[in-house]
C-alpha cells in the first residue's frame, strides 16, 4: 500500500496562515503540546510486495510531542509516534512505537521558522499471532521466517529475512522542517526525519548446534564465527509528518530597544518606540506623526498637518486665516493681508485702502467712500468741495470758487469778491494767489499763497510737528516731519551710531559703538541669563546653562572614561560583588550633582561571536544602569549603549589587550 501526504494538504494550509500576523513568533520559555499524524517508511521501500530488512510495511504514523521553547532559537522536546502496520511476507498485524527525544534549533524568530532537529530514543515491535519462540537453523538449509509459513521460505543462498516477535532497539534520527505560526500562540508544523536504527539481533534464533544468532545474513552469504552469525540490525527508516501545534505559557520575550514593547511585536525592535500617544504599539518611533515635514520636536500642532500656504508654515500648525481677519483663506482674495473693516468691499478679504479711489490713501481721507474732487481746494482732505469757499454760489458756476463772494450788492453773483477775493487780508492786486486764502502760519504768509509745506519735507504742515524744519528723512519716526538727531536716544549722534535705531545697553561692553551686545561673550547664552556675561561658557557636560566656564569636579571627575573596578561573572551580566563599593559611591557622587546625565558604555574584546559580544555588553552596561537607578539615580540621566567589540581600547592580539577591551565607561553627556 503506497500512503502519502497529499502536497495539496501542505500547499492549503500555506495558504491558510500566509495572511497571519507578521509579529507572531516563538515565544521563549512556553511549553509547545503538537498532535501530528504522517508516513511512516521502514527501510524506504513502500510498494507492496516488495520485501524491506525488517519485513514491516510502510504505514500512517501518528503522535503527539511535547516540548520548552528555551528561548526564540533553542527548544527541547519529547516525541512518541505510533505505526499500526502488518509483516510484509505473511500480513501480520505488527504495532511499532518510536519514542525520542530531541534538541530544536529555530532558523528565525518569525512567522515562519525552519529549524534542524538532532535526537535519539527507542523503537518497539510488536508482531502478533507468533507461532513460536526460535527456529533451528542450519547453515545448509533453506531460511526462513521463524513465523512464517511454509509458502514464505525464500531461496538459496537468500538475504534471509527473520525477525522477533518483539523487539527493542536504540534509534538515532536527523531532520528538520518548517513552523508556521497561524497566531501568536500556535500554527502548522511540517517535520521529515531520517532515523537510524541499531540493534544486536535476536537472540532467540539459533543455529543447529544451539549457538545464538543475529536476524539477518550479510550480502546473501551467512558470516560466522565459530558458528555464530556475526551481522548486526542496521535499520534505515524515514517519517514525514504534518502537525498542529500549541504554546502554553511563556514570558514577552526579547525586548533589544528597551521600549516595553517585546521583538516579536516590534516592528522596529532596534529603535525605541517615542511613546508620543501616535501609533505607539507598533515599536516605531514616529519623527513627523502628521506627516507635514515637519519634525515633531519642532511641531506645535503635531496630529494636524501644516497647509504649506507659505504662512508661518515652520510652525507645524495649519492656519485656514492667516491674515486673521475672519475670512477662511478659501474665501479670501487676500489671505496674506488682513481686510480693513472699513464697510467697503469687506467680504473680498482685501484690505481697501483708498476705497473712493481718490489716491488719498483712507487713512487720512476724511471721506473715504467720496471722492476727491480735486479742483486744487482742500484736495488733501480726501472730500469733494461742491462750494469751495462756501459763498453759496456752486463752484460750477462760481467764477472765483476759491474765493467767497462778498454780499456787498456788487456783482454778487458771480462768485468772486472784490478788492481781497479770497479774504486773506491780501489785496487782489498784491495776491500771488488771489484765489486761495493765505494760510497765515507765519512762513511767507505776505505773497497771499498758502504753503501747506512750509519746509518742504513732503510732508503736509497740517501734520508736521515741526513745520518749519525738514524731516531728516532716515526711516526713524518720518511720519511726525521732525529730523531725529539720535533716533534711539542712546547718547551717540546717529553719525556716529553704528546702530542708530537701537540702543546702546551700557553693560561696560563695546559701549561707544552705538549698539547693544546681548551676548558679550559669544557662548550662545544672552547676557540676561549668562551669570559670567564676559567670559564664555566652556561645554563639558558639568553645568554648561550658567554661562561660566568651569572644570569637572574631581570627585565627578574620577567616574568618567574607563571605571576598571566593574566586573562581571564570565560571560554574564551578574556584577560582582566586588564591583558595588565602586557603583555605589558612583551612584552618591551623581546625587550630588542632579543637573549631570551620563552614558553608560559596554565593550568587549574580539573573542566570540560578534552578535553575541554585542548583546552581552548591552546587557552588561543595562546592569549597571539598574544597580545605579535602584540607589537612586533618576533613571532619565543614564542611558545605557552597549557598543560590543567595535570600539577597541587596546589590541584584541593578545589576552592583555583583550581584557582591557572588556570594560565599562561612564561618560558625561552635553
Amino acid at each position: 500500500m503506497n500512503r502519502r501526504v497529499p502536497l495539496s494538504l501542505v500547499l492549503l494550509c500555506c495558504l491558510l496562515f500566509g495572511a497571519s500576523s507578521a509579529q507572531a513568533q516563538m515565544v521563549p520559555r512556553s511549553l509547545e503540546i503538537d498532535i501530528f499524524g504522517g508516513a511512516y517508511l521502514f527501510g524506504g521501500i513502500c510498494p507492496e510486495g516488495t520485501t524491506n530488512r525488517e519485513n514491516l510495511w510502510c504505514a500512517p504514523i501518528l503522535g503527539g510531542r511535547l516540548g520548552v521553547n528555551l528561548n526564540e532559537h533553542v527548544a527541547i522536546e519529547g516525541t512518541l509516534g505510533y505505526v499500526p502496520t502488518r509483516t510484509s511476507d505473511t500480513g501480520r498485524t505488527a504495532h511499532y512505537l518510536n519514542p525520542h527525544f530531541d534538541l530544536v534549533l529555530h532558523m528565525t524568530k518569525w512567522r515562519i521558522v525552519p529549524y534542524l532537529a538532532v535526537g535519539a530514543g527507542w523503537q518497539y515491535t510488536s508482531v502478533e499471532q507468533s507461532y513460536r519462540t526460535g527456529a533451528a537453523i542450519e547453515p545448509t538449509t533453506q531460511w526462513r521466517d521463524p513465523h512464517a509459513s511454509g509458502e514464505a521460505l525464500l531461496g538459496n543462498p537468500p538475504d534471509a529475512i527473520v525477525y522477533p516477535a518483539r523487539s527493542t532497539t536504540f534509534v538515532v534520527d536527523v531532520g528538520g522542517g518548517l513552523k508556521l505560526l497561524a497566531f501568536e500562540r500556535g500554527g502548522v508544523r511540517i517535520d521529515a526525519r531520517y532515523l537510524l536504527s541499531i540493534g544486536p539481533g535476536d537472540p532467540r534464533l539459533v543455529d543447529g548446534d544451539g549457538n545464538g544468532t543475529f536476524e539477518r545474513v550479510v550480502n546473501g552469504v551467512p558470516s560466522w564465527d565459530n558458528g555464530v552469525l556475526v551481522a548486526k540490525d542496521v535499520f534505515h527508516h524515514a517519517e514525514v509528518t504534518l502537525a498542529a501545534f500549541f504554546l502554553i505559557g511563556g514570558g514577552p520575550g526579547k525586548d533589544s530597544d528597551g521600549d516595553s514593547i517585546p521583538d516579536r511585536e516590534d516592528e522596529c525592535p532596534d529603535e525605541r518606540e517615542d511613546r508620543d500617544e501616535y501609533q505607539d504599539e507598533d515599536g516605531c518611533p514616529d519623527l513627523d506623526n502628521d506627516q507635514d515635514g515637519v519634525p515633531d520636536l519642532k511641531d506645535r500642532c503635531l496630529m494636524v498637518p501644516e497647509d504649506r500656504d507659505d504662512w508661518r508654515d515652520s510652525d507645524g500648525c495649519p492656519d485656514p486665516d492667516n491674515d486673521g481677519d475672519g475670512l477662511q483663506d478659501v474665501e479670501d482674495g487676500c489671505p496674506g493681508q488682513a481686510e480693513d473693516a472699513d464697510g467697503f468691499q469687506d467680504d473680498d478679504g482685501c484690505p481697501d485702502v483708498d476705497n473712493d479711489q481718490d489716491t488719498i490713501p483712507d487713512s487720512r481721507d476724511g471721506c473715504p467712500l467720496e471722492p476727491e474732487d480735486a479742483d486744487n481746494f482742500r484736495d488733501d482732505d480726501g472730500c469733494p468741495e461742491p462750494d469751495n469757499d462756501g459763498d453759496g454760489i456752486p463752484d460750477l458756476g462760481d467764477r472765483c470758487p476759491n474765493a467767497a463772494e462778498e454780499l456787498n450788492g456788487i456783482d454778487d453773483d458771480d462768485g468772486c469778491p472784490e478788492l481781497d477775493s479770497d479774504g486773506d487780508g491780501v489785496y487782489d492786486g498784491a495776491d500771488r494767489c488771489p484765489g486761495e486764502a493765505e494760510d497765515l502760519d507765519g512762513f511767507e504768509d505776505k505773497d497771499g499763497c498758502p504753503d501747506p509745506d512750509n519746509d518742504a519735507d513732503g510732508l503736509p504742515d497740517s501734520q508736521d510737528s515741526c513745520p518749519m524744519v525738514a524731516e531728516d528723512a532716515d526711516g526713524w519716526e518720518e511720519g511726525d516731519g521732525c529730523p531725529d538727531y539720535d533716533n534711539d536716544e542712546d547718547g551717540l549722534a546717529d553719525e556716529k551710531d553704528e546702530c542708530p535705531n537701537k540702543p546702546e545697553d551700557d553693560d561696560g561692553f563695546e559701549d561707544k559703538d552705538g549698539c547693544p551686545d546681548l551676548d558679550n561673550d559669544q557662548d550662545g547664552r544672552v547676557d540676561t541669563a549668562d551669570k559670567c556675561p564676559n567670559h564664555a561658557e566652556n561645554v563639558n557636560g558639568f553645568q554648561d546653562d550658567d554661562g561660566c566656564p568651569d572644570e569637572i569636579p574631581e570627585d565627578l571627575k574620577r567616574f568618567t572614561g574607563v571605571i576598571p573596578d566593574i566586573q562581571f561573572k564570565q560571560g554574564s551580566d551578574e556584577l560582582l560583588v566586588s564591583s558595588f563599593p565602586t557603583l555605589n559611591q558612583a551612584a552618591r557622587t551623581l546625587l550630588e550633582y542632579p543637573d549631570v546625565r551620563m552614558e553608560i558604555q559596554g565593550h568587549a574584546s574580539s573573542e566570540g561571536d560578534d552578535d553575541y559580544n554585542l548583546e552581552l555588553s548591552q546587557r552588561r552596561a543595562d546592569s549597571v544602569r539598574r544597580y545605579l537607578v535602584a540607589k537612586g539615580v533618576v533613571a532619565d540621566r543614564l542611558i545605557a549603549v552597549g557598543y560590543g567589540e567595535k570600539v577597541p581600547a587596546a589590541t584584541n592580539r593578545n589576552e592583555s589587550g583583550r581584557s582591557i577591551n572588556r570594560r565599562v565607561e561612564f561618560h558625561i553627556l552635553q
